[in-house]
């Protein structure tokens, strides 16, 4: 979803402006504050749920480098210190679209008795996702 309205971001801003600085810097800004609300609420789930992270390889330590990162790059953006709007913007665009793609591929892949081990809220979601 982010991917989704992120990508919108730019013609949304042109319609109140015609700065191409401001359009672009403010659509940093937007998918800054998608990503840190995604990212954020990820923190706060896992903390509630008493979740230890696992690193199972270099992909996940990359993953938890990139994001945070990216999240800086977009504010420093915004900002206007970087001079790579659209290139970060279209950065911070395909790396939610990976984020994404990551989701819906663990999400497809559980089965139903991982489903039972669930909170009984959840597992009532995911079966009704799942039938």
């Amino acid at each position: 979803m982010t991917a989704l309205v992120g990508s919108l971001l730019p013609q949304i801003i042109s319609i109140a402006t015609e700065n191409n600085s401001q359009i672009w810097r403010l659509a940093n800004l937007g998918i800054g504050l998608m990503h840190l609300a995604n990212f954020s609420s990820i923190i706060y789930a896992a903390v509630k749920n008493k979740i230890k992270p696992e690193f199972r390889g270099f992909k996940d330590i990359l993953d938890t480098i990139i994001g945070p990162a990216l999240i800086v790059l977009h504010f420093v953006a915004a900002l206007g210190y970087i001079p790579w709007l659209k290139l970060l913007f279209v950065i911070g665009i395909l790396q939610q679209l990976y984020i994404g793609i990551s989701n819906f591929l663990v999400f497809i892949s559980w089965k139903k008795s991982d489903l039972s081990r669930l909170h009984p809220k959840t597992t009532f979601m995911a079966h009704c996702l799942f039938g």
